[in-house]
C-alpha cells in the first residue's frame, strides 16, 4: 500500500500500460493506470536517454510532482 505523509493513497492493484511519445516539451513517458473500478489515471513523465526525469510530471493533465523514496519506489503526487 502506498503511504505518502501518513495518508493512504490508494490499496488497490492496477493495470499498467506505459507507451513513449515526443509531446510539444520533448520527449515523454505516458504510463495509463486502470484500476478495478474502470477508472483510469494518465501520468506523463519527462524522459531522457537515461529514463524519466522529474522536469515535467502531469497527473491526469495537472501539474504533478515526482518524489523517490528509494532507487526502485517512485510516487507521482498531485499538486
Amino acid at each position: 500500500m502506498p503511504v505518502l505523509s501518513q495518508t493512504l493513497t490508494d490499496s488497490q492493484f492496477c493495470l499498467q500500460s506505459v507507451i513513449l511519445i515526443v509531446g510539444p516539451d520533448g520527449p515523454l513517458a505516458r504510463h495509463y493506470l486502470t484500476w478495478p473500478s474502470g477508472s483510469r489515471t494518465v501520468i506523463e513523465i519527462g524522459s531522457a536517454p537515461y529514463g524519466e526525469t522529474s522536469n515535467y510530471v502531469r497527473v491526469n493533465g495537472a501539474r504533478g510532482e515526482r518524489a523517490v523514496f528509494r532507487r526502485d519506489a517512485n510516487c507521482i503526487k498531485n499538486q
